[in-house]
């Protein structure tokens, strides 16, 4: 027992220990070190690698959106539910050290119902793989992203009224707007309600200058420049400096010019014979009268001072000044989207590249001339949207947007939906 407790007593050796004992410290606390910065750069690479992948699935979506939003539309309209997944080749195509590869099939076909059209969605599917892949699926090991988008194209009538340049109102002219899916401008609804709304929007990247007793929009007011109008003269929301609104280009319908046919009337000119000067120019004097059938027509010029009709789905396009006075454009079918006027002037000064006059009870109809000057007359009605250059609404003309060309899908190619899927 005495042995034992002078072995106790002993404090020979104690430094030693103590020091054993802190370097198995240190040695413990320098692996864990080790460790968590290997475990930290394995994670921070992993971040980085899946950013990487992530950016390569969205450019496959981007370069899908492109594609699908090519000239003419031609590529967005040629998807259907019996296309291959491939989509235009686009298989592990390389980009920035990685690949991307994409699918595409439509969500829904879409219908031209004339009272509830649905616009033809399609779904796009872009997979993100790094490092890049020449054949074959993402590996494992490899970072993958998998990014799915739906895309619709777009309609070009948005607004009442809308230009690339400055919108003036004068002279008592208005806006507002109705749904011709539901009846007639302003009929009763019923309960009380009637078919005329407050959404007679105006949107332009230049300015919106409004003035005289009476004149009014019935909407909102956004500028890319001001908004300049009298008290109480915007009903909605007035907005300066908005982002700006892109245009799809107009592109001329020719020639060649309209052969002449599907044309009825009194008195008009028109120059079908591509060896004259005057090839493609239809004129009207004051009574004369012109119906159009049913269909699409290219002229080069419009002139006239009588009376066009057209009693179905009619497309008139120009390439030159134009102007639709006298008694106007009537549309019997009552319908805005069944009358479209496009123009691909171009103005280069403040004269007018198209001008359309209300003259009468019928002024139903689309126009859209991102690039001409657009004038507005008369003391009556038009009913649809109108988009130009610059567009001026004088002599107490009003203009009802109908709310049904929000669901068209004559514009651009527009993402609807996003989402990550891996």
């Amino acid at each position: 027992m005495k042995t034992f407790r002078k072995l106790l007593a002993n404090k020979q050796g104690m430094i030693l220990v103590i020091s054993l004992m802190i370097l198995s410290l240190l040695l413990g606390a320098g692996v864990g070190a080790i460790v968590s910065m290997q475990t930290d750069l394995r994670t921070s690479s992993n971040l980085k690698t899946g950013k990487q992948a992530f950016y390569i699935g969205d450019a496959g979506i981007n370069r899908a959106w492109k594609d699908l939003d090519a000239s003419n539309q031609a590529q967005f309209n040629s998807i259907s539910t019996t296309s291959p997944a491939n989509y235009l080749g686009l298989t592990n195509l390389a980009y920035n050290g990685g690949s991307y590869t994409v699918e595409t099939l439509v969500e829904h076909a879409g219908s031209t119902n004339v009272n509830n059209p649905i616009p033809k969605r399609v779904r796009v599917t872009s997979t993100g793989c790094y490092p890049a892949v020449t054949s074959g699926s993402c590996p494992t090991g490899n970072a993958k992203v998998v990014l799915v988008a739906q895309f619709r194209r777009l309609s070009l009538f948005n607004c009442a009224v809308c230009a690339d340049g400055d919108i003036a109102m004068a002279g008592g002219s208005n806006t507002d707007s109705y749904d011709s899916r539901a009846g007639a401008y302003n009929a009763p609804l019923g309960g009380g309600n009637f078919n005329k709304g407050s959404d007679g929007d105006l949107g332009t990247n230049g300015n919106v200058n409004v003035s005289g007793s009476g004149t009014e929009i019935n909407g909102d007011a956004g500028a890319g420049g001001t908004v300049t109008a009298p008290a109480g003269a915007v009903t909605g929301t007035t907005t300066n400096s908005i982002a700006p609104i892109e245009f799809s280009p107009v592109t001329p319908c020719g020639p060649p010019y309209h052969n002449g046919s599907g044309m009825t009337g009194s008195g008009y000119k028109y120059i079908s014979d591509p060896t004259s000067k005057q090839y493609g120019e239809l004129t009207l004097s004051a009574k004369e009268t012109l119906t159009l059938a049913p269909g699409s027509y290219c002229f080069k010029s419009v002139n006239s001072l009588g009376e066009i009709t057209v009693n179905g789905a009619v497309t008139i396009s120009v390439t030159d000044i134009s102007s639709f006075g006298g008694n106007g454009i009537a549309n019997t079918t009552g319908v805005p989207d069944n009358l479209k006027i496009y123009s691909s002037f171009t103005s280069t000064s403040s004269a007018s590249g198209l001008t359309v006059t209300a003259a009468g009870t019928q002024a139903y109809m689309v126009v859209y001339a991102p690039l001409a000057n657009i004038n507005l007359t008369g003391n009556s009605a038009f009913y649809g949207s109108v988009v130009g250059k610059t567009v001026s609404m004088t002599g107490g003309a009003s203009l009802h947007y109908d709310k049904k060309l929000e669901d068209t899908s004559d514009g651009e190619v527009g993402m609807v939906s996003w989402r990550q899927d891996f």
